[in-house]
């Protein structure tokens, strides 16, 4: 019965180590996923997550660990649909021909600074 037992832990944390592992190592998807799906998605997640808790807090450790392994699981799947090829934006700030044109760095203000009294304090020993 013990092997049982430690089966049942090793079978889940497998599938979610290997979910986790396919969603950061496989290619991205073609097209982008919107952001209000990865969105629900997220929620989705964290509701599992609760419900998890809530099973773990109730004693019933299988069922939280089903329920867990699923949001990560679930996780894996939105680190993989979040890394499908988004467009280009418009403009890059890199001078390509974008709408606007490249960003120019404001210069400095003018100020009058005496470097000669700042050399002065900082040669004067500290009493």
């Amino acid at each position: 019965m013990e092997f049982m037992f430690s089966t049942w832990k090793l079978i889940p944390a497998a599938l979610v180590a290997g979910t986790l592992v396919v969603g950061l190592t496989a290619r991205p998807p073609r097209s982008p996923v919107a952001a209000g799906e990865l969105i629900r998605l997220v929620f989705a997640v964290t509701a599992l997550y609760l419900v998890g808790a809530v099973a773990l807090l109730d004693h019933r450790t299988p069922l939280a660990v089903i329920v867990f392994a699923t949001g990560l699981a679930l996780c894996g799947l939105a680190v993989w649909l979040s890394r499908g090829d988004n467009p280009p934006p418009q403009d890059d700030g890199g001078g390509g021909g974008g709408q606007h044109p490249p960003h120019q760095p404001t210069p400095p203000p003018d100020f009058d600074f005496d470097w000669s009294f700042y050399e002065d304090q900082l040669r004067e020993p500290v009493a």
